[in-house]
C-alpha cells in the first residue's frame, strides 16, 4: 500500500529526529526535549482540522500549523538547514497548542493524541515553550507570532 502525505510527513520528521545530537548541539538539551513529539503534534493538528466538535477558528489554526510543519521550505527551512530548521516548527506547534488549550477543553485535544507520551507532558511543554523562544531567530519569531496573530512587541 502506498503511503499518503500524512505518513510521508510523519516519516520525514521521525527520520530527522534521529539526528537529535546535531539539534541538541545547536540549541541545547532543553530545546531537544521539545523535539521528540513533533510528529505526534503534526498528527494531532491534522486530526483536529477535521473535528467538527472543535470550533472553526481552532480547526483553521490546526490546519495552518499542520501545513506549516509539513512544509520543509518554511521560515527556517529544514530542507536547507536539516534538523536545525525544525526550531521554528517546534516553537509554532507548542505555542499553537498552548493557544488552543485556552479555548478548547484539554480532553477534546487529548482524544487526538495518539502517541504513548502522556498528553499531560505535552501540555506542560506547551505551557513552557517560552523557554526555547530565544533559540528561534528573532526575525523568524516575529513572523511566527504574526502567523499566530500574536503581539510581536
Amino acid at each position: 500500500m502506498e503511503n499518503n502525505i500524512l505518513d510521508n510527513v510523519t516519516e520525514r520528521l521521525t527520520e530527522m529526529i534521529v539526528q537529535r545530537a546535531a539539534f541538541e548541539a545547536k540549541y541545547g538539551k532543553q530545546a531537544s526535549h521539545f523535539l521528540d513529539n513533533l510528529p505526534g503534534l503534526f498528527r494531532l493538528f491534522h486530526r483536529l482540522t477535521f473535528d467538527l466538535e472543535v470550533g472553526v477558528e481552532m480547526r483553521r489554526l490546526a490546519a495552518a500549523v499542520a501545513i506549516y510543519i509539513a512544509e520543509p521550505h518554511d521560515y527556517c527551512g529544514e530542507a536547507s538547514r536539516g534538523i536545525a530548521g525544525l526550531i521554528d516548527d517546534i516553537w509554532l506547534a507548542y505555542r499553537a497548542l498552548a493557544l488552543m488549550l485556552e479555548r478548547v477543553p484539554a480532553a477534546d485535544l487529548q482524544r487526538h493524541w495518539l502517541v504513548r507520551e502522556p498528553f499531560d507532558h505535552i501540555v506542560d511543554l506547551a505551557h513552557n515553550v517560552g523557554a526555547i523562544e530565544s533559540q528561534v531567530p528573532s526575525r523568524v519569531l516575529t513572523l511566527l507570532k504574526q502567523f499566530l496573530d500574536l503581539p510581536t512587541e
